[in-house]
C-alpha cells in the first residue's frame, strides 16, 4: 500500500477517526529521532527565521528530534 493511499484513507474517515490518528501520529513524532540532516535544516530556519516564535517552534523540534521521547539530562 503506497502512503498516497493511505492518505487518501485517512481523508476518508470519520472526524473521530481521524483524531485518533493525529494522536497517535503525534506520539511516534515524539519518539522519532531526526537524522543529521533534518537537524541541520531545523537548526537554519531556526537562526534565518525573523519570528522568535518559529524559531522557538524549530528549536523544540531540534530537541525533540535530538533526544527523542528521552529527557533531556
Amino acid at each position: 500500500m503506497s502512503v498516497a493511499t493511505i492518505i487518501k484513507e485517512i481523508q476518508e474517515l470519520p472526524p473521530e477517526d481521524q483524531d485518533q490518528i493525529i494522536k497517535f501520529v503525534s506520539v511516534l513524532d515524539a519518539r522519532r529521532q531526526l537524522g543529521g540532516s533534518e537537524l541541520a535544516s531545523l537548526a537554519k530556519h531556526m537562526v534565518e527565521s525573523a519570528d522568535p516564535v518559529e524559531a522557538m517552534i524549530a528549536q523544540e523540534a531540534i530537541m525533540r528530534g535530538f533526544y527523542g521521547d528521552k529527557p533531556s539530562a
